[in-house]
């Protein structure tokens, strides 16, 4: 229902979407799809945040699109990726940026 009521407008307004914007809604159609995400995404910013105090530490700063993520509160980090999200109109999610992290962690 939603999704037909979106296009109607879309097409009333000449507006073709981007394929990612779409592939997004139409994984995550009914309401009850993203609380789920958001918690898990939510819990991987906050397993971040230890790994990234440690890299500052060491005196590694991890950047995302030009904005620091050390000193950061959860919903801070989840905001920097949504951000990149938006500039660069391509999925960047925690779940992609959390492995990383950690493999870096593991270095010396």
């Amino acid at each position: 229902m939603f999704l037909e009521k979106r296009n109607k407008h879309l097409q009333t307004l000449k507006f073709t979407p981007k394929l990612s914007f779409l592939r997004t809604q139409l994984a995550l159609e009914h309401l009850d799809d993203y609380f789920p995400d958001w918690k898990q995404r939510e819990e991987l910013a906050e397993a971040m945040i230890p790994i990234i105090g440690k890299l500052y530490r060491k005196n590694v700063v991890i950047y995302c699109y030009g904005r620091a993520l050390y000193n950061q509160s959860v919903t801070d980090i989840m905001k920097t990726h949504r951000f990149v999200r938006q500039v660069a109109k391509n999925e960047l999610s925690e779940f992609e940026s959390h492995p990383i992290l950690q493999s870096l962690s593991e270095l010396d």
